[in-house]
């Protein structure tokens, strides 16, 4: 007979099984570094560095370095030699503070990324490349570096959302940053764009947002010759307004054009834009560009240029879109491939301010999308001049809106006195009774609808005559 198995292992089956469990703590770095040899770093991976004398895990929340160094000391900067994983970041600091990589690293916050307190937190490359991901909400209160001037970050990425209060967000990173679930700035809120940057920059946000405009700004490098470039990629139903400055620099010392700010629209997304820069002033404007290559951007300011002083590009899968005014600088055209499509939410009018050799050059395919009624879709120039190009490339597609009326004429360009500028077709409308005509009225182009004649009594009567007398030779054939 078997002995069944409980009763062989007896009452060691019925001892507990006791399991350790890691729980989360907040931890704080302790190192510090005489004042005079505040360049030092203290390793991450060192337990005594930290409080408890635990290096930090993927359960744990870093705080601020904490006692206060004695008199004669600072907090050593953190070292990392490897890649590291936390579950939050919530520092408010009172005396400066830096996390450098001294070997390729990458430090992971699986939840929030928080700053606040009087001074300053700098995250950079220090012999190593330093990847940053912040899988939460990145909220800024007080100034934070990414990249100084001591070098630059590798790269920043942060999945949640991004805001920037009363503080500057500094981003300067060997590889485009991402900011993917959009940035909104608030009172006197600040980015600087590849601040120290030694070669071209920038980062990409899904959408950007200014909940209060008060000293909002979003600034390219001041420091060197180069561009920063800011890419809007959200997708369909994403949709951001933004009220605040986009300036090239602000140092006095660096020339009005160098360096730029250069403005990008991807993906499916809106973004609406409605600060206007002065382009004849330095530090008032953006010059770099802005590209439109896909989605909608609106321009909706009512003084200086949406736009900057740079060129303005639609692509073909992009669509510009307001009632604001885009006033380049002399020679810089507006060149569209995909579409224009004036007013928000409605009808408008888009004003461009042109000058010298500029002009708004259509490519083929390109479309002009229109709303005509009793209030209608308008291009305007804010002086006449000789400011189309691109004849026979651009199609009107129409929507015919409250109050159309065939009878009337619909100004198109307001303001131009380029002559003999065609489109390559008007669409949208009843073209089974009238024909669309598109010409120029003094310096306006504008077109207008005519009745497609009936044909006359007389000819319908010899159309029927035909008729029979065919039917009646086929039908002699048909006997023989």
């Amino acid at each position: 007979m078997k002995t069944p198995l409980l009763r062989r292992v007896g009452a060691v089956a019925l001892l507990p099984i006791a399991f350790t469990t890691a729980q989360a703590a907040d931890l704080k770095w302790t190192a510090t570094t005489p004042s005079a040899s505040s360049a030092v770093t203290q390793p991450w991976e060192t337990a005594a560095n930290w409080s408890g004398g635990a290096v930090p895990t993927a359960l744990d929340t870093i705080n601020a370095p904490s006692p206060a160094p004695a008199s004669g000391t600072v907090f050593a900067s953190v070292g990392l030699h490897g890649d590291a994983t936390v579950g939050a970041f919530n520092v408010t600091l009172v005396t400066p503070w830096s996390i450098v990589a001294e070997t390729d690293s990458k430090l992971e916050v699986l939840g929030d990324f928080s700053r606040s307190g009087s001074n300053s937190l700098t995250l950079r490359n220090n012999g190593g490349k330093l990847d940053v991901k912040i899988d939460g909400n990145l909220t800024v209160n007080t100034a934070l570096y990414f990249g100084a001037a001591g070098g630059p970050i590798n790269s920043v990425t942060v999945l949640g959302n991004t805001v920037v209060n009363g503080a500057a967000l500094n981003v300067t990173s060997t590889v485009p940053s991402s900011f993917v679930g959009g940035i909104t700035l608030g009172n006197a809120g600040r980015i600087f764009a590849n601040r120290y940057g030694t070669i071209d920059g920038g980062f990409s946000t899904a959408k950007l947002d200014s909940a209060v405009v008060t000293a909002s700004d979003i600034y390219a490098s001041d420091a060197s010759n180069t561009t920063a470039v800011i890419t809007i990629n959200g997708g369909a139903g994403t949709s951001g307004s933004y009220s605040g400055k986009l300036i090239d620099q602000t140092a006095a010392s660096v020339g009005i054009w160098s360096p730029s700010l250069k403005i990008v629209k991807e993906g499916q997304g809106t973004q609406e834009l409605s600060w206007g820069g002065d382009i004849s002033s330095k530090g008032t404007s953006y010059n770099g560009g802005t590209e439109i290559n896909g989605g909608t951007l609106i321009i909706s300011n009512t003084t200086g240029s949406g736009t900057g002083g740079g060129y303005v590009s639609v692509g073909a899968a992009g669509t510009l879109a307001g009632s604001g005014f885009i006033t380049p600088t002399a020679g810089k055209n507006v060149t569209v491939a995909g579409a224009i499509s004036p007013g928000k939410n409605g009808t408008g009018t888009l004003t461009l301010g042109l000058q010298g050799a500029s002009q708004l050059v259509f490519l083929d395919g390109s479309k002009l999308q229109f709303t005509l009624g009793s209030s209608s879709d308008q291009i305007a120039f804010s002086t006449s001049g000789d400011w189309l190009a691109g004849s026979g490339k651009v199609t009107l597609a129409l929507t015919l809106g409250a109050g159309f009326d065939y009878s009337q004429s619909y100004t198109i360009f307001d303001n131009v006195t380029t002559s003999g500028f065609q489109l390559a077709g008007v669409t949208g409308y009843d073209t089974s009774n009238y024909t669309a005509v598109f010409n120029r009225v003094g310096n306006d182009y504008q077109v207008s609808f005519a009745a497609v004649p009936e044909p006359a009594p007389g000819l319908l009567i010899a159309l029927a005559l035909v008729v029979v007398v065919s039917f009646r030779a086929f039908s002699r054939l048909g006997h023989e």
